[in-house]
């Protein structure tokens, strides 16, 4: 025969229920509560290391951004005097010899290179989704020094392109001396623009640097 045994526990009242579903909830809100600790400090782990990298970019943006402005201006020195020695030749109908210095932007005589400003550690920070974390008016200074130098990277492939046309036109004959009257207005053009184009990449860099200080 079966024997029957009464039940060892009550039968589960709505009270049971409650308590159960409780239970479930209090331990999702921890789980939840866990999650989110452990989120905030990996974040606030990562905005370090982000306030870091982005100081001691500042850091060399500034030395480069000084050294790019001395070198420009250094190489528009160079092109003025290339300028005033090609007017004062066409002033003497070419009988006055033309002292024409090639001054290459990409290793002037100091041994300087033009290295644009970068925005790598703000570039980072965009793509992991750090952008949220960072004060308003740092993130604005971000966006700004990249709208910079997205331009600056523009003229320095402005230049270098026009660099290689004032060469161009210099060496057309070999000598500077052996163009003729056209050629010799046609270089003046090309040093001109040159001059233009680097005034230009020297305001933006004196802005770049602005932005930088502020950060």
């Amino acid at each position: 025969m079966l024997d029957v045994h009464p039940p060892h526990s009550p039968t589960h009242t709505w009270k049971d229920f409650f308590i159960h579903v409780g239970t479930i909830c209090v331990g999702l809100l921890i789980a939840i509560g866990l999650e989110q600790t452990v989120e905030y400090f990996h974040h606030q782990h990562q905005l370090h290391h982000f306030e870091e990298a982005l100081r001691k970019e500042s850091d060399l943006n500034l030395t480069d951004t000084d050294n790019d402005v001395a070198l420009l201006r250094s190489v528009i020195q160079v092109e003025e005097a290339d300028r005033a020695s090609l007017l004062a030749s066409m002033a003497t109908a070419s009988h006055t010899p033309v002292h024409f210095v090639d001054l290459p932007l990409t290793a002037s005589e100091s041994g300087r290179h033009w290295i644009a400003p970068t925005d790598a550690v703000w570039s980072g920070a965009r793509d992991s989704n750090l952008l949220p974390s960072i004060p308003e008016e740092g993130a604005t200074n971000l966006v700004r020094l990249n709208l910079v130098v997205t331009s600056l990277i523009e003229l320095q492939h402005q230049l270098f392109d026009q660099e290689y046309r004032v060469r161009a036109a210099a060496t057309l004959r070999g000598d500077v001396n052996n163009l003729t009257p056209l050629e010799r207005e046609n270089l003046l053009e090309a040093i001109s623009q040159f001059q233009q184009i680097a005034a230009h990449a020297i305001y933006q860099l004196q802005r770049a640097r602005t932005v930088i200080q502020s950060q």
